[in-house]
Formats: C-alpha cells, structure tokens, sequence
C-alpha cells in the first residue's frame, strides 16, 4: 500500500509525470467525447452480460439441486 501511495504521490508531484498523465487524460476524454460515450456504454452492457451469467449460473445450480 506504502509503495502505491509512493507511486501516486510522485506521480501527483512531479511535473513531468503530471503532464504526461493530463496529456493521456485529455485523449481519453477526446476519444470519448468522439465516440459518444461508447466505451462508457460498452462497459455497462458488459456489466450487465457478467450479472445475467451469474444470474444463470445461480439458476442452473438451483435446478441441480432440485434434481438431486
């Protein structure tokens, strides 16, 4: 945990590390922005596909256990 916060501080501290991570920031958020949200939308329907397998998972398991 020490050595992350190390990280970070450094990371938040030095202005070359800073640059670099705003000039990334700034292309995530142009990329964004150009695509209309779609990453943000992609990410929610893969939410949704990982729930709906759970889902189906705990659904098979209660059929098993109801055939036994």
């Amino acid at each position: 945990m020490k050595l992350t916060t190390d990280i970070l501080h450094h990371s938040g501290t030095n202005p070359d590390e800073k640059k670099k991570i705003e000039t990334e920031q700034e292309a995530w958020r142009t990329v964004d922005a150009m695509t209309g949200g779609l990453s943000e939308k992609v990410a929610q329907q893969n939410q949704e596909i990982e729930d709906l397998k759970t889902e189906m998972e705990r659904l098979k398991k209660k059929i098993s256990d109801r055939e036994t």
